[in-house]
């Protein structure tokens, strides 16, 4: 290889990582807060987790609110406080068995990561929720819709994964198939209306299938 090509191709390299840092650095959707909806089914309980991702203008927006004494330095306190009202106040999340409401409840403490970064910027913020309810009678023919409404006004991006515990496999109520990961992406803006923040599965019994202690 005589040196014109290999500069040629060592430029090509740099210019290949300068792209690639680029698309790290800038996050596909910065201006939505990202939904993660995860569902597992079991006999005895229906858990819940749910996972917020706050990019740059939603994450200096989040980080403003949790600095509640204004200092600009995020404390534990202010982050556990924070993420405790959210949790405790948890309407923003309702699922529904046959269009009966489930009762839940918060499982875990929420979590959080601040990426290594307590001042008010536009550094990410991820949050994490969990809550589970006592399993329903279930008949042959169900549905469970799952209904996210939290910072409504924000847009989102919304993904639903769930998996039940017998193996059996689930099906988006509203597409034919069983599911294969996540549901297809869905994005909701204050503009479409809540939409495409509600997820609908249909259920089984061979859904809860196991023993119950």
């Amino acid at each position: 290889m005589n040196k014109v090509c290999f500069l040629f191709v060592f430029a090509a390299f740099i210019l290949v990582g300068i792209l690639a840092l680029n698309v790290i650095a800038h996050p596909p959707f910065p201006d939505y807060v990202e939904h993660h909806v995860s569902i597992v089914l079991s006999p005895n309980y229906i858990d819940a987790t749910v996972r917020f991702t706050f990019h740059q203008k939603e994450a200096l927006a989040v980080r403003r609110r949790i600095d509640e004494n204004h200092d600009k330095t995020l404390t534990t306190d202010e982050y556990e406080a924070f993420l405790g009202r959210i949790a405790n106040q948890h309407e923003w999340l309702t699922l529904q068995v046959n269009d009966e409401p489930l009762n839940m409840v918060v499982l875990y403490d929420p979590a959080f990561d601040e990426f290594g970064n307590d001042q008010v910027n536009q550094t990410m913020f991820v949050c994490e929720f969990s809550f589970f309810s006592q399993t329903p009678p279930i008949d042959n023919v169900n549905t469970l819709r799952i209904d996210d409404s939290f910072m409504p006004q924000t847009p989102a991006v919304c993904v639903l994964s769930a998996t039940a515990i017998s193996g059996a496999p689930l099906r988006d109520a509203t597409a034919s198939g069983a599911m294969s990961g996540p549901l297809p992406l869905r994005i909701a803006s204050p503009d479409v209306g809540s939409a495409s923040r509600v997820f609908t599965l249909a259920l089984t019994k061979d859904h809860f299938a196991g023993e119950k202690p």
